[in-house]
């Protein structure tokens, strides 16, 4: 599986054009595309969920399904509720990032699995029911500006921090994925 983000809406035209060869190769590659939803608020083909059949109907290539990430959601759609959005999704999906994300005044910071907006365990339920691909997603020198623009902090996250981070999410992904 190969993730990228689909397309803005005004270059849809060469994206359907370029996904179509690409979906071609990967079938040779016996490999999947995932399309991710985007997290930074510009108008997208795969806003929410409710975009992904037609998405998907239009590209109507079998190597081609959705990688959808609740923790973009948070920002790129505010008013939407990212845990419902997921699960609304994941019939159309072949895998999916975990991620949490919280929002202050600054704008929005990922946090740890549990400890923001997105209701990771009810996903995490809902994922156990199904054969999807899952992976822990802890962008922690990201944050998102008020604008949901992405904002990548100036010093590199001591590993120290990383290896608990991704070791509390291990715990909390094994605790809930049942």
């Amino acid at each position: 599986v190969i993730n990228t983000n689909a397309s803005a809406r005004k270059t849809s035209e060469r994206f359907y054009q370029n996904v179509a060869v690409l979906a071609l190769h990967a079938e040779e590659l016996d490999m999947w595309i995932g399309l991710e939803n985007p997290g930074d608020g510009s108008d997208n083909l795969l806003n929410t969920a409710a975009d992904a059949a037609t998405l998907l109907n239009a590209i109507a290539h079998p190597r081609v399904a959705l990688n959808y990430d609740a923790g973009n959601t948070v920002s790129h759609r505010p008013t939407i509720d990212a845990t419902v959005d997921a699960i609304d999704a994941m019939p159309l999906c072949l895998y999916t990032h975990i991620k949490d994300v919280t929002k202050r005044e600054q704008g929005y910071f990922f946090s740890g699995l549990g400890q923001g907006q997105v209701d990771c365990a009810k996903i995490l339920q809902h994922i156990a029911q199904t054969p999807l691909c899952l992976s822990i997603e802890m962008p922690l020198r990201l944050h998102r500006r008020p604008d949901a623009q992405p904002n990548r902090g100036a010093k590199p996250v001591a590993l120290a921090e990383i290896e608990t981070a991704l070791t509390e999410a291990l715990h909390f992904v094994q605790t809930h994925l049942k």
